[in-house]
């Protein structure tokens, strides 16, 4: 067990730094407590082969990534706050008001469940590019307006997206045997329309847009 107080997170000082188990390690990592590291540039919490659980808000000045091949998931109030999320887990659910305008990550073998207070843009943090499952659900929630700046892929499963507008940027898609996509302020415009690839569409818009299945 590693327990480590504000403190001791305020002497954690450098470009970045990882904390938690390998690969081939079963090692349960829990934010028990409000954790915030303001020193660090890069922030990486591994939890090897065991599940992550946000029990508290976690804040990170810089990007911060969030690595197991168990599951990912936070309590109510446990609020991530942080410039860019990186995740790449058997499983995440992260579907509090977080604090994080850029998600980026895969799962390898459930769902991948994100929600944003304000604007998003998802597929792009740090150095990972797109946002996969392998046939699981892709569910991505934004207070504000979503971007879509690299592929989106469920790998056959479905897509949902929730927004006060949503678009691709020029390098933005969307990919799942089914997509459904709920704005309240429009999906696409001329200049950056959404670009999908699905079998079945469902898309209830509040304004103008323009999609291209």
């Amino acid at each position: 067990v590693l327990a480590l107080s504000q403190p001791e997170l305020d002497n954690l000082i450098g470009g970045g730094v990882t904390i938690g188990g390998q690969p081939g390690q079963v090692n349960e990592l829990i934010v028990a407590q409000a954790a915030h590291f303001q020193n660090v540039g890069k922030v990486s919490l591994v939890a090897g082969d065991g599940n992550m659980t946000l029990d508290s808000p976690l804040t990170a000045k810089g990007a911060l990534t969030l690595i197991t091949t168990g599951s990912i998931a936070q309590v109510e109030g446990a609020i991530v706050t942080a410039p860019a999320l990186e995740v790449h887990a058997g499983h995440v659910s992260l579907m509090e008001a977080n604090l994080v305008p850029a998600i980026a990550g895969s799962v390898s073998f459930g769902e991948f469940r994100f929600r944003a207070a304000d604007s998003l843009i998802a597929g792009v943090a740090g150095s990972t590019l797109g946002l996969t499952t392998a046939g699981g659900l892709i569910d991505i929630k934004s207070g504000g307006v979503m971007m879509i700046d690299r592929p989106l892929d469920a790998h056959g499963g479905t897509v949902q997206l929730t927004g006060h507008g949503v678009a691709s940027g020029k390098y933005g898609s969307v990919h799942g045997n089914g997509v459904a996509i709920y704005s309240t302020n429009g999906i696409g415009t001329a200049a950056a329309p959404l670009w999908m690839n699905t079998s079945y569409l469902h898309a209830e818009n509040n304004q103008a847009g323009v999609a291209n299945p």
